[in-house]
């Protein structure tokens, strides 16, 4: 299956509120709407190294995040890497997507097959990074045959303070 079928089966697989994972050669992402309850405190339990949510846009960041500090809106769109960030507020997604503190680890994309899946599914995805591909078996596999990125990771509050918790 050539990719274009792959991610239009992928966005047809979302849209029926079922899971999606991308196997890259390094870690796997498992994807799903980001409002799905069940499947998000199913994967809480699980082998999952680290959660994201993943959005395409600022209207989704809006939708995601109650007040996002200013130094947050330069991060993402100046960020050259993937970039996740911890923001207080979290608001609008399943429950067990937020931390014990209401924050919420938000992560924009901007290019490529997660910006496209993400655009075209027009609305937030929970992301749970696994190590190990045979850690969660999703509905539907997309093979990436390349190596993804390591995530920065930075929290920031509203208050303006920043805590680099991964580099």
């Amino acid at each position: 299956m050539k990719k274009k079928e792959q991610l239009q089966k992928a966005l047809e697989t979302l849209k029926e509120n079922k899971t999606v994972s991308f196997q890259y050669t390094n870690k796997t992402l498992v994807l799903f709407d980001s409002k799905n309850e069940a499947m998000a405190e199913k994967l809480n339990n699980s082998k999952v190294q680290h959660r994201a949510v993943i959005i395409s846009s600022d209207r989704m960041a809006n939708q995601c995040v109650k007040d996002i500090p200013e130094v947050a809106w330069d991060m993402m769109d100046y960020a050259t890497t993937p970039l996740t960030l911890i923001l207080d507020g979290g608001q609008f997604i399943s429950k067990p997507l937020l931390h014990a503190d209401a924050n919420i680890a938000l992560q924009k994309v901007t290019e490529g097959d997660l910006f496209e899946l993400v655009t075209k599914n027009n609305k937030p995805l929970a992301c749970y990074f696994f190590q190990n591909p045979t850690d969660f078996d999703s509905d539907f596999q997309v093979q990436m045959n390349e190596k993804l990125a390591d995530q920065k990771i930075i929290r920031i509050r509203l208050n303006g303070e920043v805590e680099i918790i991964a580099n």
